[in-house]
């Protein structure tokens, strides 16, 4: 991850710019730097590409930076 713009409070619908790092099921809004390009759509046109969850190869899970 690039940088972490921010995270979102889903209960309050609060943007969180301080927060420092994403954990398990946080939505947030991220800048990704990738050596290889993705393909990804609005979530609003195409659901099945327009959301996707990002996996540590290292732990074989989700990924999110602490």
């Amino acid at each position: 991850m690039k940088e972490l713009q921010y995270r979102l409070d889903v209960k309050k619908l609060h943007r969180d710019e301080s927060a420092r790092s994403l954990r398990l099921n946080d939505v947030g809004r991220v800048r990704l730097r990738t050596t290889v390009g993705l393909l990804a759509h609005e979530c609003r046109l195409n659901r099945q590409t327009g959301g996707f969850i990002l996996i540590d190869e290292i732990r074989n899970g989700p990924s999110a930076p602490e």
